[in-house]
C-alpha cells in the first residue's frame, strides 16, 4: 500500500511554507511521471505502477484537512502548464 506520510502530516495548523514545500515535491514527481508516460512508446507494468502512484498522490492530497483543494489544484495546474495537457 502506498504511503504519503508528509501529506498525511499536513492539517489545519500547517504553515504555508510546509504546504508549499510538500506540494512542490509531489508536483515535481507528478510532472516527471507525466513526462515519462508521454515520452514512452511502451505500455507495461511500470506505466501502470506510475499511474497508481500518481492516483495515490492525488487521493492523499484531497485528504489534507484545510489544504486538500489547494494542494490538488496546485498539482493539477502545475502539470497542465508543464506538460500542456
Amino acid at each position: 500500500m502506498l504511503s504519503f506520510e508528509d501529506l498525511a502530516s499536513l492539517g489545519w495548523s500547517s504553515l504555508s511554507h510546509d504546504v508549499g514545500r510538500i506540494t512542490d515535491k509531489y508536483a515535481t514527481e507528478l510532472s516527471n511521471i507525466v513526462e515519462d508516460l508521454r515520452d514512452s512508446d511502451e505500455e507495461n507494468d511500470s506505466s501502470v505502477d506510475r499511474l497508481n502512484y500518481a492516483s495515490g498522490v492525488m487521493k492523499a492530497a484531497w485528504k489534507v484537512p484545510g489544504h486538500g483543494h489547494q494542494v490538488n489544484f496546485m498539482h493539477f495546474s502545475i502539470n497542465l502548464r508543464r506538460e500542456s495537457l
